[in-house]
């Protein structure tokens, strides 16, 4: 992973397979079970990436709801 893309590497081989560019710069990734789609955390988007790892593109970005702000405390 450099930065704004996605790196993937065959761990038998150590070569490396893919490179994906999800947009904006990518931050923490958590894997589908099986591996086929990744979810990206995106630097500058509130919500995140959905990538098909098979298919080397995203398919989808996620833009979560703005925190309510009357659940906050005013002393923080």
């Amino acid at each position: 992973m450099s930065g704004s893309r996605i790196t993937i590497f065959d761990t038998t081989t150590h070569k490396q397979l893919a490179e994906i560019a999800p947009g904006d710069w990518v931050r923490p990734i958590a894997l589908r079970r099986d591996e086929s789609l990744a979810y990206v955390a995106l630097s500058k988007l509130h919500g995140f990436a959905v990538v098909d790892l098979k298919q080397e593109k995203t398919i989808r970005r996620v833009e979560l709801p703005a925190a309510a702000t009357w659940n906050r405390d005013p002393a923080l």
